[in-house]
């Protein structure tokens, strides 16, 4: 009988030097791995765009000068059905949050989470909300995720984090988590969301 034997994964570069592709002439093998190596990017680069390709995107973004903004502005709806939401975008931010109905200091046009068969609020105990700072959360039993942030030096907010479907042009992210902005106090935050 013999000895059961397991087969993990073996990894062996196809340039590497236990390659049965190598070439056994070391002058000449750097130079021909180079050369081999570099005719492989067009073909792998055509491969990649055609899996892009496959499915065309478009994100809906313009320059921010329409709403007296200096980031650009992306056409987003946010639940089910989709409530149209602009949304400035902020590269500086690691954060997205709308202004929610209820909101005091916010605009008047704001994400109403009740009219969404989608919506959720995030507990304190999902992993999400301690990712978020300014966490604000009960010591004893669960609750809503609540967090503070200040933003542009004069002006800060409080918001739930919260989790709904984000539609950009065609393509829907569901369960995407950001902040339902509940109060707004200075004059930094745009009126529209990030």
């Amino acid at each position: 009988m013999f000895p059961q034997i397991g087969f993990g994964s073996i990894h062996n570069p196809i340039y590497g030097k236990c390659s049965p592709f190598n070439s056994p002439d070391p002058a000449s093998s750097w130079v021909n791995t180079v050369l081999n190596m570099a005719s492989s990017d067009p073909k792998r680069v055509t491969y990649l765009s055609s899996l892009v390709a496959r499915k065309p995107t478009s994100v809906p973004i313009a320059p921010g000068q329409v709403i007296n903004v200096g980031n650009y502005v992306l056409r987003a709806k946010i639940g089910s059905p989709g409530q149209l939401m602009f949304m400035v975008l902020d590269t500086s931010n690691d954060a997205a949050w709308v202004p929610c109905s209820g909101c005091v200091g916010c605009s008047s046009n704001v994400f109403a989470p009740n009219t969404s068969s989608t919506y959720g609020s995030l507990d304190c105990s999902v992993p999400e909300c301690t990712q978020v700072s300014g966490v604000s959360c009960p010591t004893v039993g669960s609750g809503s995720c609540f967090f503070n942030r200040s933003y542009g030096g004069d002006s800060s907010f409080s918001a739930t984090l919260s989790r709904d479907t984000l539609t950009l042009g065609n393509d829907s992210i569901p369960n995407y988590a950001f902040g339902c902005i509940n109060s707004v106090s200075g004059g930094s935050i745009p009126p529209k969301g990030y």
